[in-house]
C-alpha cells in the first residue's frame, strides 16, 4: 500500500524501508503533536533514570570492591571500615571500652 503524503526512504528493497507521514497523513495532527512530545518527554525520562541507577549501581560497586580491599588486607580484626589490632569482649550492656570503639554485640576495638 502506498499513500501519496507519506515519504518513502529505502536503502534497498530488502533490508529497510522506512516510511515518513507528513502531517497531512494524520487524521489528528494536533494529537499527534500532543502523543509526539509527550512520547519524547518518557523517553527522555527513561534516560535520566536509567543514567541515575547506573551511577548509584558504580557507586555501590566501587564502594563494595574498596571495603573488600581494606577487609582483605587487614591481618587483625576489621570493624565497621577499619582494621584494628585488637579485639577484647566487655559484654552488651555493662561493659565499658576506654580510648576504643565499642560493637553492639559486646566487644571492644583497639588499635
Amino acid at each position: 500500500m502506498v499513500d501519496a503524503d507519506a515519504l518513502y526512504i529505502c536503502i534497498s528493497d530488502w533490508i529497510v524501508c522506512v516510511v515518513v507521514a507528513s502531517s497531512l497523513a494524520v487524521s489528528d495532527p494536533p494529537r499527534a503533536r500532543q502523543l509526539g512530545r509527550t512520547s519524547i518527554g518518557l523517553s527522555l525520562t527513561g534516560i535520566l533514570v536509567t543514567i541515575l541507577i547506573v551511577a548509584v549501581v558504580l557507586s555501590v560497586a566501587r564502594s563494595t570492591s574498596n571495603s573488600t580491599a581494606a577487609r582483605l588486607s587487614c591481618e587483625h580484626h576489621f570493624y565497621r571500615g577499619h582494621c584494628y589490632r585488637y579485639k577484647t569482649f566487655v559484654g552488651k550492656w555493662a561493659g565499658i571500652c576506654y580510648a576504643s570503639v565499642k560493637s553492639p554485640s559486646g566487644y571492644c576495638y583497639l588499635n
